[in-house]
């Protein structure tokens, strides 16, 4: 079972993908696109260490050494959002999130940052989805009333 910290940000992003999925049909902004993630062996042996939990301090401090040495790319991304996940300091979390938003600007890893700060900070289930609603049109998304009131768009 996922953490209740990484569950809700994880069902936030996939939210958000799919908004971003309907609004590519039809207009939305175009977000940067990255290359896809090839896990490296460095890669494997810090998530082998956050894992086993006897080195997690290094798993991290792992990540953030291969996130400086690969900046801009996905890897460099993926190993900042594992430190984020692993790492057990409140306010680097937050530090870690802001640093994806200001170094990945107009990426799908920008728009996930944001669904988790988003979810660390509504109080109720109704904020949290008026957020992902203003969210998702910040990356030119339809608004869930939209696509509630014609799914078939999703189709399209």
């Amino acid at each position: 079972m996922m953490p209740p910290r990484l569950t809700r940000p994880l069902l936030l992003g996939c939210l958000l993908l799919a908004s971003y999925l309907f609004s590519s049909q039809s207009g939305g902004q175009t977000l940067h696109s990255y290359e896809p993630f090839v896990e490296t062996p460095e890669y494997r042996k810090a998530l082998g260490q956050v894992s086993s939990g006897y080195s997690r301090a290094q798993g991290v401090q792992a990540f953030l050494d291969l996130a400086a040495a690969h900046p801009g790319t996905t890897l460099g991304a993926k190993c900042l959002f594992e430190a984020a996940s692993f790492g057990e300091d409140e306010s680097r979390l937050d530090g870690l999130l802001q640093r994806i938003v200001n170094e990945y600007p107009g990426s799908r890893f920008e728009m996930h940052a944001r669904s988790w700060q988003l979810s660390r900070r509504v109080t109720s289930l109704e904020e949290y989805f008026d957020g992902v609603d203003q969210l998702a049109q910040s990356f030119g998304a339809p608004t869930l009333k939209e696509i509630s009131a014609n799914p078939t768009r999703a189709v399209r």
